[in-house]
């Protein structure tokens, strides 16, 4: 039996996941979905990690665990989705707020501007609250969940060719198995059929053995009880040692015979948990290819929305660019209004720095997802290495199943010739009731 897939602990590994938290503190509403997020990562990791102990069992653990990971997923999608909304309504607050001060303000000199950024105070509490709404619901281990099945590598572009290729393999490696599947099994029954055969002789054989051995012994006892069979005794002793000499190659011929049938059955349920094991495998493989086309079209949602953060950085020093000069033209005239403007291309500042820190984000989930996909490879590397050991063991067991049919074809002649030796001792029977039958019809009885 092939020793179960070894898996290593992933609780190291993830510990990331919860020493990297971002904390808020402006919002309960957040930190309790937060919370409830971080509950619910746990149960689904750890039900992701226990493990069994044959291919079987985990193939039993993952049908019956799908559904509550399912349940884990919705609930993560509906955590997000709300989590989008709010931050989708700042964002459009802070868009409208901030052009319309631009517009408003006075100009400032590019060296200023350099040192304005260097100095920046504080954030004001208002805009940092909004940007924690934002920032803080990217907790650990959150777009890992959400978007597990997708890879952000350059390679993995090309995952929908990989995978229609890998599946037509697939296809043609299965078509070969079943056929060889049909073969084994269309071999066990006709080996079946044979041993059924063999016991129908071999029983019909056994009674007319026990009919024979009663008949000598009722015979012997006429003999020793007449007191007329010395004659003939060391025949009689001849054919008694003939016919246990018989039995007892009948005896063994049973024995090998019986032997053969728990083989036989042996290969029997050998064959039917390859069939299961293939039909499992196929399943496994189907949900591999689904996951690799959900992963690439992940993939092309991450470089979407790459792209949107890579033009909203661009638009956002195009803006500050622009109030730079604005702002350097207008200094002489209207000091007053430079207080404001240095406020507002600090908070335009700041916007840029916590766009920089989504795109870091982003991109680290990008490395996150490559991650994954590195095991869902090792993952089918694992059922590959199995296909492959079911496979050697089905060729096996195809061996010894030709090895039994040599063997019952071997035990055929056997069976014969102990048919012709039972042939014969009936002729030496009949030839020793006609002696006795003379001999009591010359025997006078006393007066």
């Amino acid at each position: 039996m092939k020793p179960p897939l070894e898996r290593n602990p992933s609780r190291k590994r993830h510990s990331w996941w919860w020493d990297s938290h971002i904390s808020p503190k402006n919002s309960k509403w957040l930190a309790e979905n937060l919370e409830e997020m971080d509950k619910q990562v746990k149960e689904m990791v750890q039900l992701i990690e226990e493990d069994g102990d044959s291919f079987a069992k985990k193939a039993q653990m993952y049908y019956q665990r799908r559904p509550v990971l399912v349940t884990h997923v919705e609930n993560f999608y509906r955590m997000y989705r709300a989590l989008a909304e709010r931050y989708d309504n700042v964002t459009g607050e802070l868009r409208k707020n901030i052009p319309s001060r631009m517009q408003s303000q006075g100009s400032l000199s590019g060296s200023e501007f350099g040192s304005e950024l260097q100095r920046s105070p504080t954030p004001s509490p208002e805009p940092q609250k909004s940007w924690t709404r934002e920032q803080s619901p990217r907790a650990a281990g959150f777009d890992f969940f959400l978007s597990n099945k997708s890879n952000d590598s350059p390679s993995s572009r090309k995952e929908p060719e990989s995978a229609s290729q890998s599946e037509s393999d697939m296809k043609s490696e299965d078509g070969d198995d079943d056929g060889i599947a049909y073969t084994l099994h269309q071999r066990v029954l006709e080996l079946e059929d044979d041993l059924n055969a063999a016991n129908r002789k071999l029983l019909d054989a056994n009674e007319k053995l026990e009919v024979f051995e009663e008949k000598s012994l009722r015979c012997h006892c006429d003999y020793m009880e007449n007191g007329n069979g010395s004659d003939h005794a060391p025949k009689i002793t001849d054919i008694n040692g003939e016919f246990a000499s018989t039995k007892e190659r009948l005896q063994s011929s049973q024995v090998e015979i019986n032997t053969l049938e728990r083989r036989l059955e042996d290969a029997a349920i050998l064959s039917e948990e390859h069939s299961r094991l293939l039909e499992q495998n196929k399943g496994l493989e189907a949900e591999i290819v689904s996951l690799k086309e959900e992963m690439a079209s992940a993939r092309r949602r991450f470089d979407d929305k790459l792209s949107e953060s890579d033009a909203e950085i661009s638009k956002y020093r195009q803006e500050l660019a622009a109030a730079s000069q604005k702002l350097l033209q207008e200094k002489s005239t209207n000091s007053a209004e430079v207080g404001k403007l240095q406020e507002t291309i600090r908070i335009s500042s700041r916007e840029l720095e916590k766009v920089s820190e989504e795109k870091s984000l982003v991109e680290q989930q990008v490395k996150e997802l490559e991650e994954a996909n590195a095991e869902a490879e090792r993952q089918r590397q694992e059922l590959v290495h199995a296909a492959e050991m079911l496979s050697e063991d089905k060729f096996r067991h195809e061996a010894e199943i030709l090895t039994m049919q040599q063997s019952i074809e071997d035990l055929k002649p056997k069976l014969e010739s102990i048919a012709r030796e039972k042939t014969l001792l009936k002729l030496w029977f009949a030839d020793l009731e006609r002696v006795v039958e003379r001999g009591r019809s010359v025997v006078i009885p006393p007066e």
